[in-house]
């Protein structure tokens, strides 16, 4: 009894080496799906006739909206809508999916040249994952 025992624990372990193999080679070979970056550059409708704002936005692929139906959908415009702004608001999006701390603030010059009256910078995601150190989210402090 002793030697069945062994023998079927040996079949049942090269057994359930040969399928988590078998899974491993295949998520490591499978395609993955390739998911459409939405730009969210628009105007978001205001409540009243005014002076239009500029807002940029840099950022990752939660500004960028990967599998969402539309750029109507992204978190920004979502937001901006539901605040009922006053004047409508012109967004310009400089996002790119995959983007982490340092793409998006090499973008900051280029987004002051398009004189905004607000910017926001939405990373982290991938810094997270790439285990970006937090020093390099500070930013030097300079007038403006």
């Amino acid at each position: 009894m002793g030697r069945k025992t062994v023998a079927a624990g040996s079949v049942a372990l090269a057994g359930t080496a040969a399928l988590l193999g078998s899974q491993v080679l295949w998520t490591a070979r499978r395609p993955l799906p390739s998911l459409d970056q939405l730009d969210a550059t628009g105007l978001v409708p205001g409540t009243e006739q005014a002076a239009r704002l500029r807002l940029v936005a840099l950022g990752d692929s939660t500004l960028t909206g990967p599998g969402l139906a539309g750029p109507e959908d992204v978190w920004l415009y979502q937001a901006l809508t539901g605040l009922e702004p006053r004047p409508p608001i012109d967004v310009i999006s400089l996002a790119v999916g995959g983007a982490r701390v340092a793409g998006a603030l090499a973008l900051v010059p280029q987004a002051l040249e398009l004189e905004p009256d607000a910017v926001v910078v939405a990373v982290g995601s991938n810094d997270a994952i790439h285990g970006t150190p937090m020093r390099a989210f500070g930013v030097a402090s300079r007038p403006c």
